[in-house]
């Protein structure tokens, strides 16, 4: 299977939690910037739409079009992604801000704690903390930030990986 998008896997997400359906616009709320999920990481109307067309497209979810308002639910192949895409890890320390705090928020979502993804987390990117934190230099603004964040970053991982 390709890879999905942040937008992609998070829209398949959404939909996976209710088994029954969800409408299309129920989404484009909860990933408003003010939503649940939007508070987070926000999308946009027509890109919430585009990906569904998207996941749709790939047969991860499917529509009933009987109403003109269509109800979505995720497959058997949707589901298996979704759940793949909330227990891996980001590869990156900038998209921890992001990506893996969706992914947590959704874990949250479906009665998951954050406590095993932050724990291999960490795990991915320990070695990475550990060379931002070792280049800390006081002339080195930059330098000294990204330490310093690193530093911290290790801090919430360890602090999420044991609740």
């Amino acid at each position: 299977m390709e890879s999905l998008s942040l937008a992609e896997a998070t829209c398949l997400a959404l939909v996976a939690e209710h088994e029954s359906g969800v409408h299309g616009w129920h989404l484009v709320r909860t990933l408003a910037p003010d939503g649940e999920i939007g508070r987070i990481w926000s999308l946009s109307r027509p890109l919430t739409y585009r990906a569904l067309n998207h996941l749709e497209e790939h047969a991860l979810i499917t529509r009933d079009r009987s109403s003109r308002r269509h109800l979505m639910r995720v497959t058997t192949r949707g589901r298996r992604a979704r759940d793949a895409f909330i227990d891996t890890p980001v590869d990156h320390v900038r998209d921890l801000r992001t990506a893996f705090l969706v992914k947590c928020e959704l874990r949250r979502r479906i009665g998951l704690g954050p406590a095993d993804l932050a724990g291999r987390q960490l795990e991915r990117l320990d070695d990475h903390l550990d060379a931002l934190i070792s280049s800390d230099t006081p002339e080195d603004i930059v330098a000294s930030w990204r330490a310093r964040s690193a530093a911290a970053t290790r801090e919430f991982l360890r602090e999420m990986s044991s609740r």
